[in-house]
């Protein structure tokens, strides 16, 4: 008896759901040129780049919808280089910073070899951003092929769905492995059964994270079969792919987690889970609609890169709109209920060693203990980048941006974005403390510079400015709001708040000014807008202060006139 099926009666599953025995299929042609929704293109990804992303939540794949060898980048948001590390630098007062923080870890490779011609024609691969599915179609000789790709939140799975119009079409090979070389980076690679497949190991360090993942391979026709770690599939009409992953962050056995979840995908019939899947997407996604015009018959006609490069010279509304909702799509996709928040990369990577070692988290207990060691401040403080694990120490030794303490400053602003939005109080209370302590650090923390109270990581910056005046009164609103008496802590955040220095005009260029002093600007177009916070995502640049509207329009338009913009 194989191990699936031990595993199966241990859970007392029985059986799975076939559907009625199959029929030619009609395949039709995507056409998603017609399809407002979509982002499409004629030929298969070249890189990570250019792959269509799915997602739900906890693991992620980077599709590059190849007709003959589908290679799917798959990640899991738990898998990351190693355990907590306590990097408090005691000496942070006088600078010196410690090793970096752990980064997010790359899972390993999906592989789909079909067993037909590499030759194909009719080839369009999409990712509809209405239903949260991406596909491929293409046709090989007579024979029409198609590909529906998506990642089930309420199944944990991500499920691949492969269809041709002609009975006994579908072959190919299933493969799991953790990179393209012959260097081993898992602990095992096994069949489990007749129809799975499964990897596992550990990330670095002394307290590694344990991971696992695993493939099964449902075929309704045809036969399905393991042959070392690979399945096989021959003659086919249809087959379904069920992928999982999991890390002992959550579970304290992946593997069988993983089993327990291709188990269940596999007792059902792909349609209802994609249902389950498309109901589930939608009560997020639809909650949103943005209209800035209709594009034209000659612009919505071509595929969607070639959109963006006319986009510079020929203004596209309906393409503008995509973009937005697609940004929406990937934090859907990348932060569900019970899983992390989004790293640098949403939840896609395909390095062992991503740039800026795709980090994100923080965590009050940490900042709280940094604030204390190496500052000798109150309160609680976070930079710019931090791992799962909440590390609050300084990310690195680059000395631009590793020592920016106002991290935390940001991320307690959300907690009143919250707040707006849902009109949570019970939420506000219970959250107030960290706004307390975000702002009691920079109470500590501040220095005088010619009369004015500033961030004291440099002479002035606008940005961290402005985040401070956001933060302090977000505080005295959530008092009044919370029926909190006046304080001494009340008085000196109205006492600091009125010595910080305004928004001001550069009189060399018209722009709102970076720093509290007009410096020069060694790079005009810079790829960041930093000094715009208090335009986006804050509300304090509003078009009441025509003066200092006016002159935030003139600083974007100077950096986009001088190449930047490129990564906000």
């Amino acid at each position: 008896m194989s191990q699936f099926r031990r595993l199966s009666q241990h859970l007392a599953i029985t059986g799975a759901v076939a559907p009625p025995a199959a029929q030619p299929l009609l395949l039709p042609p995507p056409n998603s040129a017609s399809v407002s929704s979509r982002l499409w293109n004629s030929a298969p990804g070249i890189s990570f780049n250019d792959s269509f992303l799915t997602g739900n939540g906890c693991s992620g794949a980077a599709i590059r919808g190849d007709a003959a060898l589908e290679y799917m980048w798959v990640n899991e948001d738990s898998l990351w280089s190693g355990g907590p590390l306590d990097r408090v630098n005691p000496d942070g007062l006088n600078f010196g910073t410690p090793v970096s923080t752990r980064h997010y870890d790359f899972l390993g490779d999906l592989q789909i070899a079909m067993n037909h011609n590499t030759s194909v024609a009719n080839y369009e691969r999409w990712l509809d951003l209405a239903d949260g599915t991406a596909g491929v179609y293409y046709t090989v000789g007579d024979v029409t092929y198609k590909r529906e790709y998506m990642a089930s939140n309420p199944e944990g799975v991500i499920a691949i769905r492969i269809l041709s119009d002609s009975p006994g079409a579908v072959s190919f090979h299933l493969h799991l492995q953790r990179g393209l070389s012959l260097n081993r980076w898992e602990d095992y690679s096994q069949k489990v059964g007749d129809d799975a497949i499964t990897i596992g190991g550990g990330s670095g360090g002394i307290q590694s994270i344990q991971f696992a993942a695993g493939a099964r391979v449902v075929a309704p026709t045809g036969k399905v079969r393991t042959l070392g770690d690979y399945v096989i599939c021959d003659g086919a009409d249809e087959t379904w792919i069920y992928f999982s992953a999991g890390t002992t962050f959550r579970k304290p056995d992946p593997r069988r987690a993983v089993l327990e979840a291709l188990n269940a995908a596999g007792l059902q019939s792909y349609d209802s889970i994609r249902v389950a899947h498309i109901t589930d997407y939608q009560d997020l996604a639809s909650r949103v609609t943005l209209s800035l015009g209709k594009s034209t018959i000659q612009q919505k006609a071509i595929n969607t890169s070639s959109r963006v490069v006319n986009f510079a010279t020929d203004f596209d509304p309906e393409l503008a709109v995509l973009y937005f909702q697609f940004g929406r799509y990937l934090l859907i996709a990348s932060s569900r209920e019970n899983t992390l928040p989004p790293n640098l990369q949403g939840i896609w990577s395909v390095d062992f060693d991503p740039q800026w070692g795709s980090k994100n988290t923080i965590n009050i207990n940490t900042r709280k203990t940094a604030a204390r060691r190496m500052y000798g401040a109150g309160g609680s403080v976070g930079y710019h980048n931090t791992d799962m694990w909440g590390d609050t120490a300084p990310q690195d030794n680059y000395a631009a941006s590793t020592i920016w303490p106002s991290g935390l400053a940001w991320l307690a602003t959300h907690i009143y974005e919250h707040h707006l939005f849902t009109g949570d109080v019970t939420m506000l209370a219970e959250k107030y403390p960290i706004l307390v302590d975000a702002a009691t650090f920079f109470l500590d923390f501040m220095t005088d510079y010619k009369g004015w109270k500033t961030a004291a990581i440099t002479i002035g910056p606008t940005m961290d400015n402005s985040l401070i005046w956001t933060l302090f009164g977000i505080v005295l609103e959530a008092q009044e709001i919370l029926g909190i008496e006046t304080s001494e802590l009340t008085d000196r955040l109205k006492r600091t708040r009125g010595q910080l220095p305004p928004l001001r005009v550069s009189p060399s260029h018209g722009g709102i000014m970076e720093w509290i002093e007009d410096y020069n600007e060694t790079e005009v177009g810079h790829r960041h807008f930093s000094h715009l916070y208090s335009l986006y995502p804050g509300a304090d640049i509003t078009a009441s202060n025509y003066t200092i509207f006016t002159a935030a329009r003139k600083s974007l338009n100077r950096r986009l006139e001088y190449g930047g913009g490129d990564t906000g």
